[in-house]
């Protein structure tokens, strides 16, 4: 019996070697069909799900011997079931492969029925892989250098039918922010521009909250779709805030079943609030902040600097007198 059984294995072996130049005619001709079950599966990133290798109208098996090939990029295979499965439930059986190659992503089962005159016959599965869904993204599930052999040796015709995952993933994220200004006088405003993105393959609904030294400046909610950013401004009006250096930092709330959560927080630097007037960030206002409004003034007559938002201390896209009488209002201030 063990001398029959080697042979089983040794015909599985040559079958395997010779699959690609059996006539494609005999395999049209045949009934017997070895498939991926289910041929379609969708899942979400961190979900683990089984499929199993299934055959349908098969006569006399008795051994057999499948790869079975996936994307290593979404997927990884974590368990091969031989045990308990249409093939093996109430036979003597040996597994002479049970294996995962999870860097070339391929696995391979070689199980043969010990101790029968006969095979089984009929529709089952064969065996199960489990897996773990790693990333979005798609992966066929391809049978190859597949054998099927009857108690003498003989390979048995079929056809294969691959199968297909999906990993679709909820996956938010805060891409960036820009400030208007990184100094500003304490009442006036600085600009906040927040870019958000939905990584992810479903429509979400957004909440976007913004902080200063985490405290909350403003709460929004949008909606985005699927592989799609949006900036939005928020408008900071400082007066409520004390004076001194403010890291702005924004949050994306966690949507349900996101599992990436890492860049959901983006923490952009820091915006220093002072006195009205200190445009040069030494918490003083003095001459020095005088000649600097001057020199960036936008005219007329226009100063030599150019325009620098940290100059224009009332926002208002101009540096001019106005900026200097709220200089001198306060000259001789500092914190």
């Amino acid at each position: 019996m063990k001398i029959k059984v080697i042979a089983i294995i040794i015909a599985i072996i040559i079958l395997n070697v010779a699959y690609p130049f059996i006539s494609h005619l005999a395999w049209a001709q045949s009934t017997t069909t070895l498939f991926v079950n289910p041929q379609a599966t969708t899942v979400l990133v961190g979900e683990s799900f089984t499929i199993s290798v299934d055959v349908a109208n098969v006569s006399d098996l008795v051994g057999y011997n499948i790869y079975l090939r996936y994307n290593t990029t979404v997927l990884t295979a974590t368990q091969v079931i031989v045990d308990n499965t249409w093939f093996t439930a109430g036979q003597p059986y040996t597994v002479w492969v049970n294996s995962i190659n999870d860097v070339q992503g391929v696995v391979q089962a070689t199980v043969t029925l010990t101790g029968v005159e006969e095979g089984v016959s009929g529709s089952g599965d064969l065996f199960l892989v489990v897996f773990s869904s790693d990333n979005s993204g798609s992966s066929f599930l391809d049978l190859y250098n597949d054998a099927l052999v009857d108690p003498t040796f003989v390979s048995i015709p079929h056809s294969t039918s691959d199968g297909a995952v999906q990993v679709k993933a909820h996956d938010v994220a805060v891409k960036g922010i820009v400030t208007s200004k990184t100094l500003v006088g304490q009442g006036f405003t600085v600009d906040i521009d927040v870019t958000v993105e939905n990584e992810g393959d479903f429509t979400e609904t957004l909440n976007v909250a913004v902080y200063a030294n985490n405290t909350l400046i403003e709460l929004e909610e949008l909606t985005l779709a699927n592989r799609s950013r949006r900036t939005i401004t928020i408008t900071w009006n400082t007066s409520s805030w004390a004076k001194g250096n403010q890291t702005i930092k924004a949050v994306v709330a966690q949507v349900p079943d996101e599992t990436d959560t890492l860049d959901n927080t983006f923490t952009y630097g820091i915006v220093l609030v002072t006195v009205q007037g200190d445009v040069n960030g030494d918490k003083t206002v003095d001459m020095f902040d005088i000649l600097k409004i001057k020199y960036d003034r936008s005219g007329p007559p226009a100063g030599p600097g150019g325009y620098d938002p940290n100059v224009d201390i009332d926002y208002d896209g101009a540096i001019d007198v106005f900026d200097i009488l709220i200089a001198k209002a306060h000259l001789g201030q500092s914190w």
